[in-house]
């Protein structure tokens, strides 16, 4: 009932209605510098706050389905256009990062990554607006980053910054954010002390171009199977309009069948050398690649047996290796590291080898491998 009857409101009652539901969620201090600016415009990365560490008593007492009936009435405001998205991105973060609760996180989550979708739909971005959302993420993340410590737990800044770096790889493989701030974003978080948020980034860089190849062949197979199947109306009166539009599917499934054909053929040829450096776009988006690499390889090296899980090491270990041999850099503390990890008894063997393997290039010095 909350959610139907606030659709209605429009200006300043609206703006009381939305102030009022936040000081409900995440107390008053939260609802007091969201109400402060009026419009998306006036409103800047500067003037959203970082994440608290808890809530109001009032607001964590806040009977579960109460909640949920707030954040279904902010949400419906938002998509009726009667509240700006940045006056609810703090709220909801902060939500996410305090209060326990499964399904409204996943509710809010979506929420988020759908209004950043819905705002960059149809090729119209506002890049203001965008600038000011990744900014708000940076933030979370380099708060993450500076707050924790390796081998600590969690703390809600690490929930949130994971579930931002979350919302980053989503919009990266929609193609919604698939631009250098982005990469940025990701690029802080691989370098974060907290392993939950490395790891996430690291993984991104990782296997990124193998999702979005798998999304765009999954497409174009659907998208051909749709236009496969041609509906001849063997069991129904024949008429000339029907006629024509087995026709029209005919000649539509020979035009695609011929551009499929080409496609492959494409993609067979050899492209060349140049052409197989550009494997890994969000590699090559990189501001400062010889920073970051340098700063994880001293994690790696000077961090205990207990600090990160071995899996953790590996990840690392992969994406210094993969920027170092794509954007050929110079990295001479590497290769002891790796050979230190090929030992008869070490796991994963084969993987450092790979790894090895990807990290060689032109520059590297000969007496650095051998």
């Amino acid at each position: 009932m909350a959610a139907v009857s606030s659709s209605s409101y429009k200006g300043e009652e609206s703006d009381r209605v939305a102030a009022l539901l936040m000081e409900l969620l995440v107390g008053t201090s939260n609802s007091a510098s969201s109400s402060s600016s009026t419009s998306a415009a006036n409103e800047s990365a500067a003037t959203i706050p970082l994440l608290q560490s808890t809530l109001p008593l009032a607001a964590l007492q806040l009977h579960r389905d109460i909640r949920k009936a707030c954040v279904s009435a902010l949400i419906l405001m938002r998509n009726k256009g009667a509240v700006p998205p940045l006056r609810l991105l703090q709220s909801f973060f902060q939500l996410m990062a305090v209060v326990p609760d499964k399904n409204l996180r996943e509710s809010l989550y979506h929420h988020i990554v759908n209004d950043i979708r819905n705002i960059n739909k149809n090729g119209k971005k506002d890049e203001k607006l965008n600038r000011t959302i990744q900014s708000f993420f940076h933030r979370i993340v380099a708060a993450s980053a500076n707050e924790s410590t390796a081998g600590a737990d969690d703390s809600p800044t690490d929930y949130a910054a994971k579930r931002a770096v979350q919302m980053i790889c989503d919009l990266y493989r929609r193609n919604v954010w698939n631009d250098e701030r982005s990469v940025h974003i990701l690029a802080t978080a691989a370098a974060s002390p907290n392993a939950s948020v490395a790891s996430r980034a690291l993984r991104f860089f990782l296997n990124i171009e193998e999702a979005m190849a798998l999304d765009k062949q999954n497409s174009e197979t659907n998208e051909w199977e749709g236009i496969d199947n041609i509906n001849l109306h063997l069991h129904s009166k024949k008429t000339k309009g029907k006629q024509r539009l087995i026709e029209k599917q005919i000649r539509n499934r020979k035009k695609k069948q011929n551009a499929r054909e080409h496609g492959i053929i494409a993609n067979r040829e050899d492209k060349g050398v140049e052409a197989s450096k550009k494997l890994f776009p969000a590699i090559e988006l990189l501001h400062d690649p010889q920073g970051l690499v340098e700063t994880i390889l001293k994690r790696v090296k000077s961090s205990g047996s207990n600090t990160y899980k071995f899996e953790v090491k590996m990840l690392m270990l992969n994406f210094v290796t993969r920027v170092v041999g794509n954007h050929e850099l110079i990295l001479l503390p590497l290769y002891p590291l790796l050979q230190r990890y090929m030992g008869g008894h070490q796991r994963d063997v084969t993987a450092i080898l790979a790894y090895s393997v990807q990290s060689c290039h032109q520059y590297v010095p000969p007496e650095e491998i051998y």
